[in-house]
């Protein structure tokens, strides 16, 4: 028999491990360690537990470019093989437009030849007017050599004239000189001495005269020189400088209308330019593709007739494809951009890498004519998720029209916060 003492230590032995192990359970060591494990997974489980999000619907969708018509004719594709890989500035339609009115170019074209015929003959009228003025000018430097050797025999004409006068007048002097003296002594006659002093003054004169015409002499040869001829004591112009200011003013007309008909010109070879260029665009546009991609839709048959706005074929951008995903609005705190997301395509393998770059909420309107595919929308409470795919390879051009509107499978991989670690793990238990 055991004591008393060993049954309350030990107990009975066959309950003894039983009843340890109930206290061991009940225990509070036991059970702060039970907390602190589950707070420590908890931890651990909030920087590595994932939210796995299935959406509702996931589609692959891109953006189209619709080339209207910007003149109105006839439509002649170039290359419009639908899933065909077009490059960016690839001619894709011409338009012609064969009824264009050319009656504007026709008469600006008419001025301006009529304008250069004018011209044409102004310059003739003023190559004319030169050679006149060239042998004017002749005329006029022969006149003037004749003039100035004729004033220069005169000039000495009147200088020997001159020296002529002073020698008399010299001798009139001592004459007149030897009359004064015999009336002082008494010997010569009062006549005599008037008529010696008379004579000694029209000499004089005379002098004075043949001064003057040399000093009018000389003024004419300097004017001559300078091409104006002294006439009558009066400056003139003769026949031929009067003409030859005709001309220059005339010359002048001409030069002033011939830059008035030469700018007149410049204007209207302008206005040609313009009207040409104008009428190139009405008759005849090349539309080019404005982005690298397929294309997606011909709007209206070869060789028809259009107008001036009208749809003519619709371009897919295979660079700007993209996931869109409907995802449940309960969600949608837990869905942020630049988050990144797992997805694999319907009939593929592997799953590839996408980034969410746009969110539209539930009742965002979505009626973009420009994308390529419809995400149909099952539930009123789901929103709407743009995901940029990683893969360059599906945004080059291809056959299958870059997987536009074919269905993918998702994975949203985002790391969850304390709470829903936590959550996560105590479910898991």
């Amino acid at each position: 028999m055991q004591s008393a003492r060993e049954m309350q230590a030990f107990g009975p032995p066959q309950s003894m491990p039983k009843e340890r192990l109930a206290a061991a359970l009940n225990g509070k060591s036991f059970r702060w360690g039970i907390a602190g494990v589950l707070l420590l997974v908890g931890i651990t489980s909030a920087a590595t537990h994932v939210l796995m999000i299935r959406p509702e619907a996931a589609i692959v969708n891109g953006h189209t470019t619709m080339l209207h018509a910007t003149i109105e004719g006839m439509v002649e594709f170039d290359q419009v093989a639908k899933s065909k890989p077009i490059v960016r500035q690839d001619p894709l339609v011409t338009v012609k437009n064969y009824r264009i009115n050319e009656g504007v170019l026709h008469q600006l074209v008419t001025e301006r030849d009529g304008l250069a015929r004018r011209v044409l003959a102004l310059n003739d009228q003023e190559r004319s007017m030169l050679a006149l003025k060239d042998e004017l000018d002749e005329r006029m430097k022969s006149f003037k050599e004749g003039a100035i050797e004729a004033l220069g025999k005169e000039a000495g004409e009147r200088a020997a004239a001159r020296e002529a006068i002073r020698a008399s007048l010299i001798e009139r002097e001592l004459e007149l000189k030897r009359q004064k003296e015999l009336s002082a002594t008494g010997a010569g006659t009062l006549k005599a001495l008037q008529q010696a002093q008379a004579e000694r003054d029209r000499l004089s004169y005379e002098l004075a005269r043949i001064e003057a015409e040399l000093s009018l002499n000389q003024t004419l040869q300097r004017q001559a020189a300078k091409g104006v001829f002294v006439s009558a004591s009066r400056f003139g112009s003769t026949y031929m400088e009067q003409r030859k200011d005709e001309i220059a003013i005339r010359l002048l007309e001409m030069k002033s209308t011939r830059e008035e008909q030469e700018a007149r010109i410049a204007k209207i070879d302008r206005q040609i330019a313009v009207e040409d260029k104008r009428l190139q665009q009405s008759s005849r546009v090349e539309l080019k593709s404005p982005v690298d991609g397929l294309v997606w839709r011909v709007m209206v048959p070869n060789k028809t007739e259009v107008v001036i706005g009208q749809e003519l074929i619709e371009v897919l951008d295979c660079t700007s494809t993209f996931l869109d995903i409907l995802v449940s609005d309960k969600r949608y705190e837990q869905i942020a951009i630049g988050d990144l997301i797992s997805y694999r395509l319907a009939g593929s393998k592997e799953f590839q890498q996408a980034r969410v770059i746009a969110k539209r909420g539930p009742s965002a309107v979505e009626e973009d004519r420009t994308l390529a595919a419809r995400l149909d929308k099952h539930r009123s409470d789901s929103f709407r998720i743009w995901a940029q795919m990683l893969d360059e390879k599906q945004k080059s051009p291809s056959g299958d029209f870059c997987d536009i509107g074919r269905r993918a499978e998702i994975k949203f991989t985002r790391k969850a916060g304390l709470v829903d670690g936590l959550r996560a793990t105590i479910n898991a238990f």
